[in-house]
């Protein structure tokens, strides 16, 4: 039973996804034969869907007994990190890539440690994680990153 539930989540998840790249995501730099910005998320909620599928198909084994799927603490941090996760994507969107990704690297670094890293490693974290990926993107890779509708403004 949770096969199948997880399989319509993970299909729901990956039409979401193809829906959102579709109507979404428009690139404002045009290369000949360059499959642009959409493939990824194209590929992620084709393997979703896929994945989706192959669970609510399988077949279950009725196990005499069965634990919960997860604790109640341990649905408060997957919530958390859902919600932290969904932060994130809005405040790429608005304040852009470098901003939003050390704001939420703090947060995920925070949570997953459960308060036993301290605050000024997990800010130095981000932003040295922040700025190497920004740096391969940006130079090895030639991949323009997310500026933010704020940002763009000025």
């Amino acid at each position: 039973m949770k096969d199948r539930k997880l399989g319509l989540i993970s299909i729901c998840l990956g039409s979401l996804i193809a829906a959102y790249t579709y109507f979404g995501i428009s690139s404002k730099i045009i290369i000949e034969n360059d499959p642009g910005a959409k493939v990824f998320p194209y590929v992620l909620s084709i393997m979703m869907m896929v994945i989706g599928i192959c669970l609510c198909l399988r077949k279950n084994e009725v196990k005499e007994e069965q634990k919960d799927f997860l604790k109640r603490e341990e649905w408060v941090r997957l919530i958390k990190l859902f919600s932290a996760l969904c932060f994130y994507v809005a405040m790429l969107w608005l304040v852009g890539f470098i901003a939003s990704t050390i704001i939420a690297l703090i947060i995920l670094c925070m949570l997953f440690s459960q308060g036993k890293v301290s605050k000024i490693k997990a800010v130095i974290y981000a932003v040295v994680a922040t700025v190497v990926i920004y740096t391969l993107f940006r130079f090895a890779l030639q991949v323009y990153l997310p500026t933010g509708v704020l940002l763009s403004l000025f």
